[in-house]
């Protein structure tokens, strides 16, 4: 063996033991790992436990060195408070015990300190409860859930109470810790009290978080303010000197919620562990009676609590999220129609929650990272009540429509969303409603609003973010605290809704949702629908708004003048096409000011549906006529033709244009830009929030890119055809096909145009309706 060979063999062996006297060291030295507490924009605390008393000290590494902080004190549990901090910032940090080697690896980024930082600007936090194994009587699911959050850095963790078995067992918390800890070393914890953890008076919880012994506190993040409260047993065994009006917490409460910095905030968010209002649960009836009116009143955005599932509902304003599914058994009670949430999910799961200068978006998520929820929420105006700006605008944008069929009985509230073109709508409103109410004899005000209005779909955001769901298909109805949406849920939802309202309507009134109580920030919101956006969905959504009957009235017009011409004139369909785009392109640019103009003017709908109606009507005529002409032999030309001098000046021309060629295409423009006008009322609701940025700076580039995409999907049908006219199909093969099969081709015209006149005449009736 060479003499290189021996030393670097001592050398590895020294490493080795090096590393295993670290590893030894720090097992034998901690009880619990160090966390943060406590942090603000220029200080944090550092918790440090160990097995043995002995002095510490904590160094961390600043902008202009490293500065010390020592605790010399002979004891086990160290809370050391670092200052000088700058704000949003990170420090890393290695804590340094007296009688041993380095506790902590130096510059470990497992270990840092993440100061908060300037009103407006960006984070990310954690929330979750119930992280005690439980039933399952395993800590799998808290450490499946501590390693899916880490992925996100949040800055800090809210913790949700019950975070062990029994509070007073050290040896439970130090698994808790050894479980939250690649975590909590770099992301702050604050946590609230569960039963499990007070067990009985005798838990320890104090020793791990003495500044938060009192069990509620308030702190700052970036503006935002957040309220720790102390409601570990509402329901019996806490006392109720706690929790009424009179005690200490709500006096604190009330005071801290009464600051001007806390009433200009962005958003105020309460945590704590019993619910309020929960549906899969057991709802407090002391926080409904007396908490709940404080936090509408005090204009509370967020109140996160625990119990075994995932829930989210929405209630006067108030955002009631349920996130208690981090660790202990998943616990799936029967529904309470009194409280009836707008999401749920039987998963184990955290909160990630990400925060912005205008919005704050709360997605749970589950233990393999499934994205069970996600739900944005703007900030709150000071005064959290509608103005007089957005009541003369929902005045304006509304249609009244009273059903009374029971005059003196409680009044039933209907919100509706959709655009004016809903032939479903119009039958739900003059048909399905009318019929309903005169069956349960009930009294229904009716608000129809036209999502193609402008402002409207603001307002149609507004309810959304009121009522807890933003993702709503359309039509949508908002009724009681519930949102129908789509056609498939209106249809077998609606009567349920209203047989509840009848057998019950002082309750059902009671727990409704009323709309247009509260300003939500809808510039945000139409920012964050229009991010969820993909090309890929505009596209999707432009080629299943293609199929309508004026899509269908374009292509058979394509059709008819491919046969007609008897030869292919590309660039006459090319310009078909392409002033098809143009129109829906340009209208699409300024649509609130020209398009919607026209499309609301009923009148003019009616004259160009009735004139495309009757040209229709007169080319399904002629081709009846030539079918049954063919087929008795009586004829060998086609009435439904162009005239021998067209097509011998288009055989003289070459393939140029003759005038009266161009006449035709001039009509075929004229028809574009008719068809492509009254296309626009098929689009979906991938249109409208494009729409809306165009005048965005911002997200007008990528507004006008979506809009190009999307109209060029929702003339697909025709592009289609084209291209398969070009690459596909000569004139000498259209000619053989059309001679070889005369009659069938008149029969298959004739039949086109009779289903595209009772889709014409359907729409005409619509428009009466």
């Amino acid at each position: 063996m060479s003499k290189h060979t021996i030393i670097l063999a001592f050398l590895l062996i020294c490493t080795s033991f090096t590393y295993s006297q670290n590893t030894n060291s720090f097992e034998e030295i901690f009880s619990v790992a160090p966390y943060v507490l406590d942090v603000k924009p220029e200080s944090a605390t550092i918790a440090i436990h160990l097995k043995k008393p002995m002095a510490v000290k904590v160094k961390v590494w600043m902008e202009n060195g490293v500065k010390e902080f020592t605790s010399n004190e002979l004891k086990k549990s160290h809370f050391i408070a670092i200052n000088g901090l700058q704000s949003g910032k990170s420090y890393l940090y290695q804590v340094v015990c007296s009688k041993a080697n380095a506790a902590t690896n130096e510059k470990d980024p497992r270990f840092q300190i993440r100061t908060s930082g300037k009103e407006g600007e960006s984070f990310t936090f954690a929330v979750y409860g119930d992280p005690r194994p439980g039933d399952e009587g395993s800590s799998y699911y808290h450490k499946a859930i501590i390693d899916q959050a880490i992925m996100y850095e949040p800055q800090f963790c809210l913790v949700l109470g019950d975070m062990v078995d029994d509070g007073s067992n050290p040896l439970l918390w130090e698994n808790f810790f050894r479980i939250e800890s690649p975590i909590i070393s770099k992301s702050a914890i604050y946590p609230v009290l569960g039963d499990n953890d007070v067990e009985k008076g005798k838990g320890i919880y104090a020793q791990y978080f003495p500044m938060f012994d009192k069990g509620y506190y308030n702190f700052s993040w970036n503006g935002i303010q957040f309220f720790a409260l102390n409601t570990w047993d509402t329901k019996g065994k806490q006392p109720s000197s706690e929790l009424d009006l009179n005690s200490n917490q709500i006096k604190w409460f009330i005071a801290e919620m009464q600051k001007e910095e806390i009433k200009k905030a962005p958003y105020r968010i309460v945590f704590m562990h019993d619910p309020a209002y929960i549906s899969r649960g057991r709802a407090s009836e002391m926080l409904l009676d007396q908490w709940v009116p404080l936090f509408q009143q005090y204009n509370v955005d967020v109140v996160f609590a625990s119990w075994h599932l995932y829930e989210r509902l929405q209630y006067k304003g108030v955002t009631y999220v349920i996130s208690g599914g981090a660790g202990a058994e998943i616990i799936w009670m029967p529904a309470n129609p009194a409280y009836p949430s707008q999401v749920d999910a039987q998963r184990h799961h955290f909160c990630r929650v990400d925060v912005n200068s205008n919005s704050l978006t709360i997605k749970a998520i589950a233990d393999d990272g499934t994205v069970l929820d996600s739900y944005s929420i703007s900030p709150k105006s000071q005064s959290a009540i509608i103005d007089g700006g957005k009541e003369r605008l929902v005045k304006e944008l509304s249609k009244r429509i009273e059903i009374n069929e029971n005059e003196g009985a409680p009044i039933l509230p209907i919100n509706i969303f959709s655009y004016d073109d809903c032939n479903f709508c119009k039958t739900v409103i003059n048909s399905t409603l009318p019929s309903l109410a005169k069956k349960y004899k009930l009294d229904i005000q009716l608000s129809y609003f036209d999502l193609g209005k402008k402002g409207a779909y603001e307002l149609f955001q507004n309810v959304g973010a009121e009522f807890g769901r933003q993702d709503s298909d359309v039509p949508t109805i908002f009724i009681g605290n519930k949102v129908l949406g789509g056609e498939q849920e209106i249809s077998s939802q609606l009567e349920n809704e209203l047989l509840r309202f009848k057998e019950n309507p002082d309750s059902y009134t009671q727990s409704a949702i009323v709309p247009f109580q509260h300003i939500v920030n809808t510039s945000s919101l139409k920012k964050e629908t229009f991010k969820s956006l993909s090309l890929g969905t505009v596209i999707l959504g432009g080629l299943l708004d293609s199929i309508n009957s004026y899509t269908i009235v374009a292509i058979i017009f394509l059709l008819s003048y491919l046969f007609i011409a008897g030869a292919l004139r590309r660039r006459t369909l090319f310009y078909y096409i392409v002033i098809i785009f143009i129109t829906q392109f340009v209208i699409g640019m300024g649509f609130y000011t020209y398009a919607k103009v026209l499309l609301d003017n009923t009148t003019f709908l009616i004259i160009v549906s009735l004139v495309i109606l009757i040209l229709i009507l007169v080319l399904g005529l002629l081709s009846t006529v030539d079918y049954l002409r063919y087929t008795g032999g009586i004829l060998s030309k086609s009435i439904f033709q162009f005239p021998e001098r067209v097509k011998e000046s288009n055989s003289r021309s070459g393939g140029n244009f003759t005038r009266k060629e161009t006449v035709l295409a001039s009509v075929l423009f004229g028809l574009g830009v008719v068809v492509a006008i009254i296309g626009l009322k098929s689009v979906g609701q991938e249109y409208f929030p494009i729409l809306t940025l165009i005048d965005d700076p911002i997200n007008r580039l990528q507004a006008v890119l979506y809009l190009a995409f999307y109209t060029l999907a929702f003339i697909g049908p025709l592009i289609l055809i084209y291209l398969i006219a070009l690459f596909g199909v000569s004139s000498v093969r259209i000619k053989t096909v059309f001679t070889k099969n005369m009659a069938s081709i008149k029969l298959g015209f004739a039949i086109m145009f009779g289903i595209t006149t009772l889709m014409v005449i359907y729409n005409i009736y619509g428009y009466f309706k």
